[in-house]
């Protein structure tokens, strides 16, 4: 019995760095370290999204989406005044001569907002089915198929107790909502626990 306990308190010793692992912690081969509650290794932020940052990744994504989405619909007016309307009358309009290059910030924002839309898409589906998305590529790399991100979805894994989406973005939002809505802060951090 003595053995049995010793056993499940024994945490892993991570083989690449030597760290004692606890569970939900993976080993990062790009920062060579370990990461608990480990997402993805971000190239645009340098570094592993986890436990500690997976709220700030996902607000960065959705703020970014709609301030993409706001600055697109802002430039798309001279856009399609100055470069939609075909055949272009002889001379221009005095508002396509002066903004005639900044015009095309349309363009920009365009080819900006799509990726990060895509992204935001895939990591709210990815919270909804309450995987991370190491575990849904490993999925699709030895299996070729995105069954359990399907499977979550179907199932409202997300909106379950315990989840990511639960623990990683709700959880630490709380206070924040306490202090927008006073009157609505009992209720949430009854809910919280």
């Amino acid at each position: 019995n003595n053995n049995n306990n010793n056993n499940s308190q024994r945490q892993h010793v991570c083989g690449a760095c030597g760290v004692a692992r606890t569970a939900g912690t993976q080993h990062c081969k790009v920062c060579q370290r370990c990461v608990r509650g480990m997402d993805h290794h971000c190239p645009f932020t340098r570094g592993c999204i986890g436990e500690s940052n997976h709220l700030h990744f996902f607000l960065f994504l959705v703020y970014a989406t709609a301030g993409l989405g706001f600055a697109a619909w802002l430039s798309f007016a001279p856009f399609a005044q100055c470069w939609l309307t075909l055949p272009r009358p002889v001379p221009a309009p005095a508002a396509c001569v002066y903004l005639e290059m900044f015009s095309l910030t349309f363009l920009a924002v365009l080819m900006l907002l799509v990726p990060v839309a895509f992204l935001a898409g895939c990591h709210t589906a990815l919270l909804l089915a309450d995987l991370s998305t190491a575990d849904c590529l490993r999925h699709l790399r030895r299996h070729g198929t995105l069954q359990p991100l399907w499977q979550g979805l179907r199932q409202r894994r997300g909106l379950q107790p315990g989840s990511r989406l639960r623990r990683l973005v709700w959880a630490p939002s709380v206070p924040i909502l306490a202090l927008l809505w006073p009157q609505r802060h009992a209720s949430a951090m009854k809910r919280r626990d």
